[in-house]
């Protein structure tokens, strides 16, 4: 049995963690938000490692963020689900990852239209 103290530790650690995932998971919505839509890959299955603005590293730029003074990396898929994908929305998913784990922290999916 872990004393109290100890056990209020770590789960304060882990709440940290998953709050600068949080913070690090709203800025890459944001930067795919910002990102003119036919900018958005149409690709199913593309991928972009840690976007910190969309508009600015390449697909295989690898780009770690921090927040809360931890470091992560996120993934944003596009289009897993094809059918979701036209010619007027883009479906993605956001991925947060803390100290390169397999396991994403958090991951959150959306969809991106656009209107005419």
């Amino acid at each position: 049995c872990l004393p109290l103290i100890l056990y209020a530790q770590i789960n304060s650690q882990q709440s940290q963690i998953r709050t600068g995932a949080l913070m690090i998971a709203k800025r890459a919505f944001d930067d795919v938000r910002s990102t003119p839509f036919d900018q958005l890959p149409i690709t199913p299955g593309a991928t972009i490692e840690s976007p910190v603005n969309l508009a600015r590293p390449t697909p295989a730029e690898q780009i770690f963020t921090k927040a809360l003074g931890r470091q992560y990396s996120t993934k944003v898929t596009f289009c897993a689900t094809p059918s979701v994908c036209t010619a007027t929305s883009r479906a993605y998913r956001v991925e947060v990852f803390f100290n390169d784990t397999a396991t994403p922290i958090y991951g959150y999916q959306g969809i991106q239209t656009k209107f005419q």
